[in-house]
Protein backbone atom coordinates (compact mmCIF):
# COMPACT_ATOMS: atom_id res chain seq x y z
CA UNK A 1 0.00 0.00 0.00
CA UNK A 2 3.02 2.36 0.52
CA UNK A 3 4.92 1.45 -2.38
CA UNK A 4 1.63 2.31 -4.21
CA UNK A 5 0.86 5.87 -2.91
CA UNK A 6 4.66 6.19 -3.29
CA UNK A 7 4.54 5.74 -7.42
CA UNK A 8 1.47 7.58 -7.46
CA UNK A 9 2.95 10.55 -6.00
CA UNK A 10 6.36 10.00 -7.98
CA UNK A 11 3.80 10.47 -11.06
CA UNK A 12 1.96 13.18 -10.08
CA UNK A 13 5.35 15.40 -9.59
CA UNK A 14 6.65 14.11 -12.88
CA UNK A 15 4.03 15.42 -14.68
CA UNK A 16 3.70 18.95 -13.08
CA UNK A 17 6.43 21.03 -13.91
CA UNK A 18 8.10 23.36 -11.27
CA UNK A 19 8.87 26.19 -13.41
CA UNK A 20 5.12 26.24 -15.17
CA UNK A 21 3.03 25.01 -12.63
CA UNK A 22 -0.33 25.01 -14.96
CA UNK A 23 2.15 22.64 -17.84
CA UNK A 24 3.42 23.27 -20.46
CA UNK A 25 0.06 24.59 -22.05
CA UNK A 26 -0.11 27.60 -20.66
CA UNK A 27 2.06 28.66 -22.40
CA UNK A 28 0.41 28.13 -25.94
CA UNK A 29 -2.85 29.05 -24.81
CA UNK A 30 -1.54 32.78 -23.98
CA UNK A 31 -1.51 34.31 -27.62
CA UNK A 32 -4.86 32.32 -28.49
CA UNK A 33 -6.64 34.16 -25.00
CA UNK A 34 -5.08 37.67 -25.80
CA UNK A 35 -6.61 37.84 -29.25
CA UNK A 36 -9.57 36.23 -28.18
CA UNK A 37 -9.89 39.11 -25.59
CA UNK A 38 -8.83 41.53 -28.54
CA UNK A 39 -11.45 40.01 -30.88
CA UNK A 40 -14.41 39.92 -28.09
CA UNK A 41 -13.49 43.65 -27.00
CA UNK A 42 -13.87 44.72 -30.59
CA UNK A 43 -17.21 43.21 -31.33
CA UNK A 44 -17.92 44.78 -28.54
CA UNK A 45 -17.31 48.35 -29.77
CA UNK A 46 -18.91 47.07 -33.45
CA UNK A 47 -22.32 46.08 -31.44
CA UNK A 48 -22.14 49.50 -29.71
CA UNK A 49 -21.90 51.57 -32.13
CA UNK A 50 -24.09 49.10 -34.73
CA UNK A 51 -27.17 50.29 -32.13
CA UNK A 52 -26.97 53.65 -32.57
CA UNK A 53 -27.74 53.60 -35.94
CA UNK A 54 -30.52 51.33 -35.63
CA UNK A 55 -32.04 53.16 -33.03
CA UNK A 56 -33.15 55.59 -35.73
CA UNK A 57 -35.24 53.22 -37.92
CA UNK A 58 -38.71 52.81 -36.38
CA UNK A 59 -41.73 51.80 -37.73
CA UNK A 60 -44.22 54.34 -36.75
CA UNK A 61 -44.37 58.38 -37.69
CA UNK A 62 -45.67 61.48 -37.75
CA UNK A 63 -46.90 63.42 -40.64
CA UNK A 64 -48.17 67.06 -40.64
CA UNK A 65 -49.50 69.37 -43.02
CA UNK A 66 -52.69 71.10 -44.71
CA UNK A 67 -55.09 69.45 -47.26
CA UNK A 68 -56.04 72.03 -49.90
CA UNK A 69 -58.31 71.76 -53.02
CA UNK A 70 -57.62 72.83 -56.41
CA UNK A 71 -58.08 76.62 -55.63
CA UNK A 72 -55.86 76.32 -53.29
CA UNK A 73 -58.29 76.51 -50.21
CA UNK A 74 -57.32 74.39 -46.93
CA UNK A 75 -59.60 72.00 -46.05
CA UNK A 76 -60.51 71.79 -42.70
CA UNK A 77 -60.36 68.13 -40.33
CA UNK A 78 -59.58 66.20 -43.78
CA UNK A 79 -57.78 62.70 -42.86
CA UNK A 80 -54.96 61.00 -44.99
CA UNK A 81 -54.93 57.56 -45.21
CA UNK A 82 -51.55 55.77 -46.10
CA UNK A 83 -51.47 51.96 -46.83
Amino acid sequence: MIDDERSTSRLLQAGSSTRNPGGPDVSRRAPRLRLLSKLLSALMVILALSSITVRGQELAGTLTGNITDASGAIIPNATVTFS
